[in-house]
C-alpha cells in the first residue's frame, strides 16, 4: 500500500541531495577553474616582463633566440628523431613581437610554421588572455603593446606571448571526473540513506492506517448482522403486508430498499479493506474468457432492454488466460452498470472483448452523459460521485475504486475516456497467463 509513497519519498530525498551536490560541486569546480586559468595569466604576466623590458630598449628578446641544436645521439640519421622546444609542446613560455601592422618586428621563432604566422595575425591587437588552438594544441595569448626606442625613434610594438594550458586543461578534466564520481557517490548514499529513512517516517503513518483499516473491517463486519436481520424482518413484513395500508407499504418498501443498499456499501467497505490490508486474495484459475464474458453479457442484456437501451456485444472466440472470474466478473458488471445508469434511453452500450497478443481487453463504450475532463483523475477515488448531473444516480462512489483495485490486482491497467455529453469510454487491460491446476 505504501511502496509508492516510500519511493517517492526516496526519490525526492535523493534528487534534493543531488541538486545541492550538483550546486556545491559546480561552484567549487567553477571557482578552481578560474583560480587556475587566473594563475597562469599572472604568470604570463610576470615573465613577460623581462621581455616587455628588452623590447623598450631596442633589443632582441632572449625567448626568440635560436634555441640549442638538438643532440643527435650516435646511430641514428638527422631527422629520425626531432626535438622542439615550443610553447606547442609544454615550453613555459613563447614570445612573438609585432608591429602595428601586422609585420613581424623580428624573425619568427622556429617551431611556428607559416600557417601559424597567419593565424597568430589575426590577434595582433592589444588583447587580454585568450584561449586559442594551434596546431591542436590548446594556447593562451596575450597581446601587450609597448614603446621600443630603437637609436632613439619610439616605435609602437605588440608583444605576444604564449603559454600551452593542455595540463591545466587535462587538471580541469580530471577534476571534472571527480566532482561527476563524487555526485553519482553522493547521490547512491543519499538514495540508501533515503530507504531506511522513509522506512521510519512511515511507521507511525502505516500503524495510524493499519488501525483504520482494522476498524473498518471490524465495523463493516459487526454492521452485516443486524442490517441482514433488518433486511429479513422487512422482507417478511412485505409479504405479509394483506392489511396494511398504503402508506406503510410504501415505508416498508424503503425500509426494505435501504437495508439493501446498506448491505452493499458494507460489502463494498469490507472488500476495500481487505484490499487495504492485503488479506483478499484472488482464486486465479485457467478460465474460458468469451465465454464468461459472453454470459455476462446475457444476464445484462434485459437490463438494457428494460431501460430501453440498445447493447451491443462483441467477443472473439478462444480467449482463455488464469484470471480471478468472480472477480473479473464483478468488474464488467460495475462498468456496464455504470453505463447503463447514465444512459438515456434509445441510448447506446456497446462491449467488446478482444485479446491484444497476451493481454486480454474490454472495452465498455456508451453515449450517456459522460464525464467532466476535470473529473477523469478522481472517478477512481473513493466515494467520489462527481458532478451533480451523476450523483442523482443511486450509487455510492466504491464501484469504480473496487474495479481499479481488482485489475490492478491482477496485474492489468485500466483507462477511461470521456467528454461532457458525448458519453464514455472504459478500457480494461489484463495480462492473460496459463496456470497449471491440481486435478
Amino acid at each position: 500500500m505504501f511502496w509508492r509513497t516510500r519511493w517517492r519519498l526516496v526519490l525526492w530525498n535523493s534528487l534534493v541531495v543531488a541538486c545541492i551536490l550538483a550546486i556545491f560541486s559546480i561552484s567549487i569546480y567553477s571557482f578552481l577553474s578560474v583560480q587556475l586559468i587566473n594563475n597562469v595569466d599572472r604568470s604570463m604576466i610576470v615573465q613577460l616582463q623581462p621581455v616587455l623590458q628588452t623590447v623598450q630598449s631596442g633589443k632582441k628578446p632572449p625567448a626568440l633566440a635560436e634555441p640549442p641544436r638538438p643532440r643527435v645521439p650516435r646511430g641514428r640519421l638527422l631527422g629520425q628523431q626531432r626535438t622542439v622546444i615550443s610553447p606547442l609542446n609544454g615550453q613555459p613560455l613563447g614570445v612573438i613581437v609585432w608591429r602595428r601592422n601586422g609585420t613581424l618586428a623580428f624573425p619568427a621563432p622556429k617551431y611556428l610554421t607559416s600557417s601559424d604566422i597567419r593565424q597568430l595575425k589575426a590577434y595582433v591587437r592589444p588583447l587580454r588572455p585568450e584561449d586559442i588552438t594551434i596546431e591542436q594544441q590548446p594556447v593562451r595569448l596575450v597581446v601587450i603593446p609597448v614603446n621600443a626606442n630603437v637609436a632613439g625613434i619610439v616605435r609602437p610594438l605588440l608583444v605576444m606571448g604564449l603559454r600551452n594550458i593542455s595540463g591545466v586543461l587535462e587538471t580541469l578534466q580530471e577534476l571534472r571526473w571527480i566532482t561527476f564520481a563524487g555526485i553519482a557517490l553522493g547521490v547512491g548514499i543519499a538514495f540508501a540513506i533515503g530507504i531506511i529513512l522513509a522506512d521510519r517516517a512511515l511507521i507511525p503513518i502505516r500503524k495510524a492506517w493499519d488501525l483504520q483499516v482494522q476498524f473498518v473491517a471490524d465495523a463493516s463486519h459487526e454492521l452485516r448482522t443486524p442490517i441482514a436481520s433488518i433486511q429479513a424482518n422487512s422482507e417478511w413484513l412485505i409479504g405479509h403486508s394483506e392489511e396494511w395500508s398504503d402508506q406503510q407499504v410504501q415505508t416498508m418498501h424503503g425500509i426494505f430498499a435501504e437495508t439493501k443498499r446498506l448491505s452493499r456499501l458494507l460489502n463494498f467497505l469490507l472488500t476495500l479493506a481487505r484490499s487495504d490490508a492485503n488479506t483478499s486474495q484472488l482464486a486465479i484459475k485457467n478460465t474460458d474468457i468469451s465465454s464468461l464474458t459472453k454470459e455476462l453479457s446475457e444476464q445484462f442484456a434485459p437490463l438494457c432492454e428494460a431501460s430501453e437501451i440498445q447493447f451491443h456485444v462483441h467477443v472473439a472466440e478462444g480467449i482463455a488466460g488464469g484470471i480471478d472470474p468472480d472477480r473479473i466478473r464483478q468488474v464488467l458488471f460495475n462498468l456496464l452498470d455504470n453505463a447503463r445508469k447514465f444512459t438515456a434511453k434509445n441510448g447506446r452500450i456497446a462491449l467488446s472483448c478482444t485479446q491484444t497478443r497476451r493481454s486480454v481487453q474490454w472495452v465498455i463504450s456508451d453515449t450517456g452523459i459522460g464525464i467532466n475532463p476535470t473529473e477523469l483523475t478522481r472517478i477512481f477515488d473513493r466515494f467520489y460521485q462527481g458532478d451533480s448531473s451523476r450523483s442523482n444516480a443511486s450509487g455510492m462512489g466504491l464501484g469504480l475504486s473496487i474495479v481499479k483495485w481488482i485489475v490492478e490486482a491482477h496485474g492489468g491497467s485500466i483507462h477511461v475516456r470521456s467528454q461532457k455529453g458525448q458519453g464514455s469510454q472504459f478500457t480494461v487491460l489484463i495480462p492473460l497467463h496459463i496456470y497449471n491446476q491440481e486435478p
